[in-house]
């Protein structure tokens, strides 16, 4: 595999991760959905609220988010709205699961086309990857319940076929209460198509 597809698929399926964790953790305020982003009145899905989260009261049809959500992303050109845009996507896919993995799948097969092109189209990228962000928190429930979405999204069948562990272990490894080995993070994630990776951490405050 070359290696701009490998890096893709690193990023891009911690987006998947990362969306499902949101997409089912939102009522907790996960960083990259409490803060709404001022849009002022330009085009985005539907908001009737005046605080970070739904309100409970929308009649949005969530079947019509991948659409609308593509529809507005590919019509601009302006960051705060695509971020806004996904926050809000987030929260309405909370309401169906179905929905939330059908946008995510075409928010990868559009990164991907475009990673292909010969003239890149920088947002599907940034789209796809936005959400990494929240991956790296560090936070143990909100890792494991990605790596539990994430393959949940593939399918539990599939991972335990490819890891050797049986699905009913599968299913406790990555509560967020529990303590999975390692050697059982390193066999999801490899079954998922992606690798841990040393990075450096870099020191807050220093200057490049």
């Amino acid at each position: 595999m070359p290696f701009k597809s490998i890096r893709f698929v690193r990023y891009t399926l911690s987006s998947i991760a990362t969306f499902f964790v949101l997409a089912s953790a939102a009522v907790a305020g996960p960083p990259l959905i409490c803060h709404p982003f001022d849009i002022g009145n330009a085009k985005s899905l539907p908001w009737i609220s005046h605080d970070w989260n739904l309100t409970g009261a929308e009649n949005y049809d969530t079947h019509d988010l991948s659409g609308d959500t593509l529809a507005i992303l590919n019509s601009s050109q302006v960051p705060l709205i695509h971020m806004e845009t996904l926050r809000r996507a987030t929260l309405y896919a909370r309401k169906d699961p179905v929905v939330a993995k059908q946008l995510l799948l075409q928010l990868v097969t559009r990164a991907k086309s475009a990673e292909a092109s010969s003239s890149p189209d920088a947002f599907a990228l940034f789209d796809a990857a936005y959400l990494t962000e929240a991956f790296e928190t560090n936070d143990h429930a909100y890792i494991c319940n990605a790596l539990d979405t994430a393959a949940r999204a593939k399918g539990m069948g599939d991972i335990s076929k490819a890891t050797g562990l049986s699905r009913e272990s599968l299913y406790k490894t990555f509560k967020e209460t529990a303590r999975p080995e390692f050697e059982t993070v390193r066999k999801v994630m490899g079954s998922l198509g992606v690798k841990l990776v040393a990075e450096p951490i870099e020191e807050k405050g220093k200057v490049a």
